[in-house]
């Protein structure tokens, strides 16, 4: 289970290093975003596409964009002004949401747009949990002009990749125990019949 998480967080971050030489002519201040969105299951410690996701774009808090992965298989792209503060919501109704935060307000201004790629992996819901962390962005995404990167804060992001391993163990560990305690009293109900 740490060993996908981690392989997840270091995917997400290298992305990002991978990003930073791909850029694009245009006559417009903005960035790409793009990526694939991906289903983890936690517990079955399994991931593959996510083919029926939604991303959904704030730009300074009111909606800018949303789309759709089912007709790309996953895969989601967007080009975005420079100069404004982005949370990008990944899941919608099926999935418990991740949310991306890019502050694009320090963004250069350039003729050739710089692209982000984010895969980004999103998990459902497990009744009677609450995931409370997952309110609050995941990833954090800034300029940095002393490297001229744009770079994800990862002391954040591996902050909170720990928060959500403890979460699905202690998940788990109930889970467990619940089985176990259900499966007795199964038995129980048998040998009484």
């Amino acid at each position: 289970m740490k060993r996908l998480a981690t392989l997840l967080s270091i995917c997400l971050l290298a992305n990002f290093a991978l990003a930073q030489s791909s850029k694009k002519s245009s006559d417009a201040d903005y960035f790409l975003l793009k990526g694939n969105v991906y289903e983890i299951d936690h517990l079955e410690e399994t991931e593959g596409k996510a083919k029926d996701t939604q991303v959904i774009v704030f730009q300074d808090d009111e909606i800018y964009v949303a789309f759709n992965t089912s007709k790309n298989g996953g895969a989601y792209e967007f080009y975005l002004p420079i100069n404004y503060n982005y949370n990008v919501f990944y899941g919608g109704e099926s999935y418990v949401n991740k949310v991306v935060n890019v502050d694009a307000r320090q963004f250069p201004s350039e003729k050739k747009a710089r692209t982000i790629k984010m895969n980004v992996g999103v998990f459902k819901d497990i009744e009677g949990y609450s995931f409370e962390m997952m309110k609050e962005p995941f990833v954090m995404v800034k300029y940095n002009p002393e490297t001229d990167v744009i770079e994800p804060d990862l002391e954040y992001t591996e902050a909170k990749t720990v928060q959500i391993e403890k979460y699905f163990k202690k998940i788990k560990k109930d889970l467990n125990k619940k089985s176990k305690t259900d499966a007795k009293q199964k038995q129980m109900k048998t040998a009484q019949s």
